[in-house]
């Protein structure tokens, strides 16, 4: 053999040597990939960068805030009994009064007159009375001597009976008329605030009609709105944290509706603040109301892997082996996030720090 033709043969040897070498790294490559259990999501793990932690499953509480407006738990719409024209206005919005303070006086032209005419005709009735009992009295001493008939006694003992009945009758309508006239002045029927003045002085108004709105001072409520999951985890008499600004303050569950508005399908519940809350009708309150969550993961931010594209997830180490689990992200708290691992109930050593350094689980393609 020529030198020329050794030549060529040595460099085909060195070429094929290097495809030989190339097609046995992609076939060891093939082999380790074919090799990985993909369906058991999981993959051996030997590195000093990664950190983790055994944690356990707990029950923890969410908070939720709802905003609540105060109000007095004594409220009226006061009106007066009588119709007239409102002659008189003794408070303003927003001033405190007493129970029995007078606020309204109406002016009614027939209440007095009548009373005045009552008056007369009980007097009248009375001297008719008084005189025909004196006359009776007489008469039966006459009766004795046999000196005036039977039937003129009975005569005048039926006068003295309608009298007598005549006077109870007109003492039941002097009470009403007076009644009716102290019905002209409106008084406050207990302590509190007036919220609002409805006419003013000068107008007509009718019986039953609202002239003014008393707010008491003494006891403060404020109304929730809930919806049904929250509802199931309340009680009366359960007593919720609040917050006023800076002001924290405790409120008790007075009340629970057990049927949702028709339009908005929340539960209406009514809790009471205390009494010395020094709080005003109208404020604004924020309640928290905790939900209790079972079978929850407290974890470190760090913990929990999320790309944006696929549902967060943690790795767990269980004997050296990596393994995937989807999670389900409920609320971050004081830099912790907390979590709920599908199927998961019991303790898992979390990886913690370092998931870059564990290559993820690939998904086993179907043929």
């Amino acid at each position: 053999m020529n030198p020329h033709n050794m030549t060529l043969f040595a460099r085909f040897f060195q070429c094929l040597q290097r495809y030989v070498v190339v097609f046995l790294l992609i076939a060891f490559m093939a082999v380790l990939t074919a090799c990985q259990d993909d369906s058991t999501n999981a993959q051996s793990v030997d590195d000093s960068h990664i950190i983790s932690a055994e944690f356990s499953p707990e029950t923890y509480h969410k908070n939720h805030t709802i905003s609540a407006f105060v109000q007095a738990v004594e409220q009226a719409q006061l009106a007066f009994q009588v119709s007239g024209r409102l002659a008189e206005q003794w408070v303003e919005i927003g001033q405190q009064v007493n129970q029995g303070e007078p606020l309204l006086r109406l002016y009614n032209p027939g209440l007095e007159p009548q009373i005045n005419a009552i008056e007369a005709q009980l007097q009248a009735n009375s001297v008719d009375l008084k005189q025909t009992e004196s006359e009776l009295k007489r008469n039966q001493s006459l009766s004795d001597i046999q000196a005036i008939s039977q039937n003129q006694l009975e005569r005048l003992q039926s006068q003295v009976d309608q009298l007598k009945a005549q006077q109870v009758r007109l003492v039941a309508q002097l009470q009403a008329a007076n009644n009716q006239f102290k019905e002209a002045t409106l008084s406050a029927p207990f302590k509190g605030e007036v919220a609002d003045i409805l006419v003013k002085p000068g107008t007509q108004v009718q019986a039953g009609q609202p002239v003014i709105e008393l707010s008491g001072s003494q006891l403060f409520e404020a109304p929730l709105y809930i919806g049904n999951d929250l509802l199931s985890h309340l009680n009366v008499n359960q007593t919720l944290n609040a917050n006023f600004g800076t002001q924290e303050l405790t409120v008790t569950i007075k009340e629970i509706s057990r049927s949702a508005n028709p339009s908005s399908q929340l539960f209406k519940v009514l809790v009471q603040l205390p009494a010395n809350s020094q709080l005003m009708a109208g404020q604004k309150i924020e309640v928290v109301l905790p939900e209790p969550l079972d079978n929850i993961y407290q974890l470190p931010v760090s913990a929990v892997i999320d790309d944006g594209i696929n549902e967060p997830y943690v790795y767990a180490l269980d004997n050296g082996v990596v393994k995937h689990y989807s999670v389900q992200v409920l609320q971050f708290y004081d830099n912790h996030i907390w979590v709920n691992i599908r199927n998961q109930k019991g303790k898992l050593n979390i990886i913690t720090a370092g998931q870059s350094t564990v290559t993820p689980p690939q998904n086993k393609t179907a043929p």
